[in-house]
């Protein structure tokens, strides 16, 4: 059994990985919408249904960010969106000895 790249928040409901695991979701569940947290985009959205809502890394700014990314968040899933996933920054830029279990 091949062990999935993104994890269940709430079941069958809201998804987490990283950017790399979108391809995998999308195969896999039905999602209505990704958010996608990275601060920088570096080849701009990874699917369709993807919408920045960044996270940055800037002291001054991280917790209106970190704000602003739950509450579309949780506007989609109170708004009816049964699928919706979180593309975190992380895995996919790290080696694979730094890698960690998102949820863990």
């Amino acid at each position: 059994m091949t062990e999935k790249k993104y994890e269940e928040l709430i079941p069958a409901r809201i998804f987490i990985g990283g950017v790399d695991a979108i391809e995998e979701l999308l195969e896999n569940e039905k999602i209505d919408v990704i958010y996608d947290l990275r601060a920088k985009l570096k080849d701009g959205l990874p699917s369709k249904l993807s919408i920045h809502q960044p996270i940055v890394d800037e002291e001054e700014n991280q917790v209106e960010s970190i704000k602003a990314a739950i509450n579309a968040v949780m506007d989609s899933y109170e708004n009816g969106k049964m699928f919706i996933s979180i593309a975190i920054p992380g895995a996919e830029e790290q080696e694979p000895s730094q890698q960690q279990h998102y949820l863990n």
